[in-house]
């Protein structure tokens, strides 16, 4: 009971509502959607640091999403920003520290007090503990990587004996996606498309996809992606279960970023989407097997 109520404060305290299950009507045998950690579990932990991993995990999230890039000395890290300016004092790139460089940066005080030891960790690290049950969603940012990462993901999935399946990366870059697959054939693969990548496709002002769900089609499969990496959590964007349809009858998998709002994560649930990204796993989690069990 102390433990139950200790969640709800600390729920309550992130400005996370728990409100009346009589304002969805939907069925209860809509299926909950899988849902991966942004960077982990953000709720209460620092994102993209091995306690946010491992606080996801724990609290029954089947998989996380996280940043890579390569330092200095080649080393592939977990870490979003290109500097460390949004999570220290240090503005120093990630590109020009090697990593003994690295872990000299406090990236939590600035968050708080009790983070002051986190560190960014080694993407063979992240691997080294990864639960078998779950997946991972690498994100490449432009020019995060150098072409060689292909290879070195691949020696540590061999090292770690992590089944490829489980692996997907991810990026808004065609060109990270094609050095993939002509270096690693055979990996999971996904296209981040989000608003602005929709415009310049050909959506028009009105924001409905569903006019460009043949030329996104025919994209994935010129990149030779197995996925696409949708930004559903933007309202803007209007799309419907037709477009979740032709997408998933052309042979891809789909998903949904940043969603964090349980009205919208039902309304992707009852699309059938295959997983979630969100801000707020555990929470939502919780919620829904609250809400809908």
């Amino acid at each position: 009971m102390l433990a139950k109520k200790l969640q709800l404060t600390v729920l309550a305290a992130l400005g996370i509502v728990l409100f009346d299950s009589t304002a969805i009507t939907a069925a209860d045998t809509v299926k909950q959607p899988v849902f991966l950690g942004h960077r982990g579990d953000r709720e209460l932990g620092l994102q993209n640091t091995m306690s946010s991993f491992q606080g996801a995990w724990k609290n029954g999230c089947k998989g996380v999403e996280l940043d890579i890039r390569t330092t200095a000395d080649g080393k592939l890290i977990c870490f979003h920003d290109p500097n460390f300016s949004g999570m220290s004092k240090d503005k120093r790139k990630v590109a020009d520290l090697t990593y003994e460089e690295i872990l000299k940066i406090d990236i939590g005080s600035k968050k708080h007090p009790m983070f002051k030891d986190e560190k960014p960790p080694l993407l063979e690290e992240f691997f080294a503990v990864m639960p078998p049950d779950t997946i991972v969603q690498l994100e490449i940012k432009s020019g995060a990587v150098n072409k060689d990462f292909p290879f070195q993901l691949q020696k540590i999935l061999k090292k770690y004996n992590i089944d490829r399946s489980r692996v997907y990366v991810i990026s808004f870059e065609e060109s990270e996606l094609r050095n993939l697959n002509e270096k690693t054939p055979g990996m999971k693969n996904m296209l981040i498309m989000g608003l602005k990548a929709c415009r310049d496709l050909g959506m028009k002002d009105t924001n409905d996809v569903n006019v460009i769900t043949d030329k996104i089609i025919a994209k994935l499969q010129d990149i030779g992606c197995t996925g696409l990496s949708f930004g559903g959590g933007d309202t803007r964007i209007k799309y419907d279960a037709n477009f979740v349809r032709k997408i998933k009858a052309a042979g891809f998998e789909l998903g949904m970023w940043t969603v964090n709002d349980l009205y919208l994560v039902r309304k992707m649930a009852e699309m059938q989407v295959d997983y979630i990204v969100t801000d707020r796993p555990v929470s939502l989690d919780y919620i829904w097997k609250k809400r809908f069990k």
